[in-house]
């Protein structure tokens, strides 16, 4: 049986993708978090919480997710805003108490063009499902991460590449 922390340490992903627009122009999309529902496979909606509803440091918002018949709503908070090079928010536990993962952007000028990077790091003793599910059932940890981490992967390339073709398609 695994160590947990350690395993949910060692969970983490980054995936990249070249897109043939400006910099300043995939930094405003990434960061206008509501625009994201139009890209991710899993998002399906995003409120502001609180008076701050704009993108920068110490801004809230909810998001709402969606996998099969399985929905679930958590808060974050945005942490790191430094345009238009990195893009970073916490997402919350359900009780939202404490932090479980940390996603952000990278966004670097390529010439004429810019490389998206999306990373996504389960904090080592986040309170996520998936960790909840993995302490549930501990002889299968490594799997549920490891198949977690293989549906990740797969809707984080099918965000950058929804990404890259709606501004390369001028629909931004």
């Amino acid at each position: 049986m695994p160590d947990l922390n350690e395993l949910f340490a060692g969970f983490q992903l980054a995936e990249t993708i070249r897109i043939d627009a400006p910099q300043k122009k995939v930094w405003n999309l990434v960061t206008d978090v509501h625009r994201m529902v139009e890209f991710s496979p899993e998002l399906i909606n995003v409120e502001w919480l609180g008076e701050q509803a704009e993108t920068k440091l110490g801004a809230r918002f909810a998001g709402r997710s969606r996998i099969g018949g399985y929905e679930w709503t958590r808060n974050c908070t945005i942490v790191e805003a430094r345009e238009p090079r990195l893009f970073t928010y916490e997402v919350y536990d359900e009780a939202d108490e404490f932090a479980q993962s940390r996603w952000s952007f990278e966004v670097t000028e390529d010439g004429d063009a810019t490389i998206l990077r999306q990373r996504f790091a389960h904090v080592p003793d986040g309170r996520s499902t998936i960790r909840l599910m993995a302490e549930a059932e501990p002889d299968r940890a490594t799997e549920i991460v490891a198949e977690r981490a293989e549906t990740l992967k797969q809707a984080m390339n099918q965000t950058l590449e929804t990404i890259r073709d709606a501004l390369t398609d001028s629909k931004v």
